[in-house]
């Protein structure tokens, strides 16, 4: 049986919402891709859930929500014919869409924003089909997440939360192209794809959350 989200994440997510450059943030996507907005408050929501049932910092939990709800603000900069395509996006639509990480971190800007651009960049690495960095260098060497990104382990592992998040919703919640997804289906897919933390999913899929509408802007 799925466990609701607790009252102190969503407090702290509708808080964050709140907070003045978030919400200038938010609103931008909000008016750009609703299903995109909507779809970032529950990663945020989601992210922070898992923070809190691994124990981890306020601070760590905090970071989660943030980088939960910033992660997809550089589709702000992506056309709504390529987010709302039904069918299958070509090479190019692809490319665009494969961009929107490195787009939201340089949208973060604000020092306040510097460990969540870190995370928000690398939210697509934690999967078989990762980007904006394939995992190449110039040689043609396969390299971890940790060669790629001089970052710390810390951020690695926030980093990893934040991915299960997006996942587990992308799959859940209907998209322009297809259905929402059983939860036997998302389990396979998230086992097959997802190379962080298995014991990330094993908890996301466990996790039910509110109406996201009703957190408002």
């Amino acid at each position: 049986m799925k466990e609701a989200i607790s009252t102190q994440t969503k407090t702290l997510v509708e808080n964050i919402v709140n907070h003045p450059e978030i919400k200038k943030l938010l609103a931008k996507l909000r008016k750009h891709h609703p299903d995109s907005y909507q779809h970032s408050i529950r990663v945020g929501m989601y992210a922070a859930e898992l923070g809190r049932i691994n124990k981890l910092s306020s601070d760590d939990i905090d970071l989660l929500a943030k980088a939960g709800l910033l992660h997809d603000l550089g589709k702000c900069d992506i056309e709504k014919d390529i987010l709302d395509n039904p069918g299958e996006l070509d090479d190019a639509q692809r490319a665009r869409i494969n961009h929107h990480p490195h787009l939201a971190f340089i949208k973060l800007t604000s020092p306040e924003f510097d460990e969540v651009r870190k995370i928000v960049v690398a939210h697509h690495e934690s999967k078989t089909n990762l980007y904006p960095r394939s995992g190449n260098d110039r040689r043609g060497h396969i390299r971890s997440f940790k060669e790629r990104r001089k970052t710390d382990p810390r951020i690695v592992y926030l980093t990893q939360i934040v991915a299960a998040a997006d996942i587990y919703d992308a799959l859940k919640e209907p998209r322009s192209y297809k259905k929402p997804y059983s939860l036997s289906k998302i389990t396979d897919i998230m086992l097959n794809t997802y190379i962080g933390n298995q014991e990330y999913i094993k908890q996301v899929l466990g996790l039910n959350i509110p109406d996201t509408k009703t957190i408002d802007l």
